[in-house]
């Protein structure tokens, strides 16, 4: 039974075994890192980053690219501050449904429009920015009352309302992903355009739907994060395309489309959530973090790329095998 889970969740369980070991790696470096606060400190960057690779999840399972959440996180940090006086949940759900409003529109707008989603998030990400930087005026924008955000700061045991909220978004796009209708429709259309659009899948629906979760994730990511920092700055969240890409292909989610989940997101977000948290209590500086990110990044991709190959032999073996077999017994018949 052991066996049979295994190989049924290898990916999933090969991740896990990444995290446990770089946990273990970084707990041997700088033994601040160990118990509660290698916990709570990994946790810390789970909102941001975590929610910014599920952004990025959704679209590219239904084969499109979502370059513009980073744009899309400083803007949703921007309208956050600007209706704080509200309160800290208005101001956070406003941050999210402009993100989820605009999102939904580009994804429209792919759908209907002869342009690749790449060319397409470029433009949103520069025009998202310009957007930005002038409902900022040109400057960071604080939040009036600071006491405001002060619930953002409560831990609940190794968590905060933060991590919570990206939990409860991770399991609710999982379960949307896998068990309902418009979730099988992304892998349909991520796995084969042609056969998706014979079979009447309409992209209209769609890519609409894939670009709104995208841009509801990045928007809540700026928000949650944006509230926690009392400023919003436009410049911000510029490099967190990267790192968010990064996350997606160390969690095992395809960039061609119809392969990947959101624990994929989640498992590589962790990983990656420990790796900076590690660096940071071994007291290393942020371009030691991006390289070592970029090694672990690369021994993933060559270890998934020799599996598969592996994989591909020997079904090609088994296929061989299977010929032989037919071609031996038609031999035997014909004597």
């Amino acid at each position: 039974m052991t066996m049979k889970f295994l190989v049924k969740y290898k990916d999933y369980v090969y991740r896990v075994a990444l995290i446990v070991g770089w946990w273990g790696v970084m707990a041997a470096i700088a033994p601040a890192f160990r118990g509660e606060a290698s916990l709570v400190g990994s946790l810390e960057f789970l909102p941001l980053l975590g929610l910014i690779a599920l952004a990025l999840t959704v679209p590219l399972i239904a084969g499109e690219f979502d370059l513009s959440v980073g744009s899309m996180a400083a803007l949703a940090g921007v309208v956050a501050v600007l209706t704080s006086p509200l309160g800290l949940a208005p101001a956070v759900l406003a941050g999210t449904l402009a993100g989820g409003a605009i999102g939904a529109l580009q994804g429209y707008g792919i759908a209907r429009l002869p342009i690749s989603s790449v060319a397409f998030t470029i433009g949103s990400l520069i025009v998202l920015r310009g957007v930005t930087y002038v409902l900022a005026n040109n400057q960071p924008v604080p939040v009036e009352d600071l006491t405001l955000t002060d619930p953002l700061f409560d831990t609940y045991g190794v968590f905060t309302i933060s991590t919570i909220a990206t939990i409860v978004v991770y399991v609710l796009v999982g379960l949307f992903l896998a068990f309902t209708r418009f979730g099988r429709e992304l892998y349909a259309v991520g796995g084969g355009r042609k056969e998706a659009l014979a079979m009447g899948i309409p992209l209209r629906r769609t890519l609409p739907l894939a670009f709104m979760f995208s841009g509801g994730c990045a928007g809540l990511a700026g928000a949650l994060a944006t509230m926690k920092g009392g400023t919003a700055d436009p410049s911000s969240y510029a490099n967190m395309l990267i790192v968010g890409i990064a996350a997606t292909l160390i969690g095992g989610v395809g960039l061609t489309g119809g392969r990947g989940t959101a624990l994929h997101a989640f498992l590589g977000s962790l990983l990656l959530c420990v790796l900076s948290a590690g660096m940071n209590f071994a007291g290393q500086t942020p371009d030691t973090t991006g390289i070592v990110t970029g090694v672990v990044l690369l021994l993933v991709i060559a270890v998934s790329v020799a599996s598969r190959a592996i994989r591909d032999r020997r079904s090609l073996a088994a296929m061989r095998q299977a010929g032989l077999e037919l071609v031996r017994g038609k031999a035997r018949a014909a004597h």
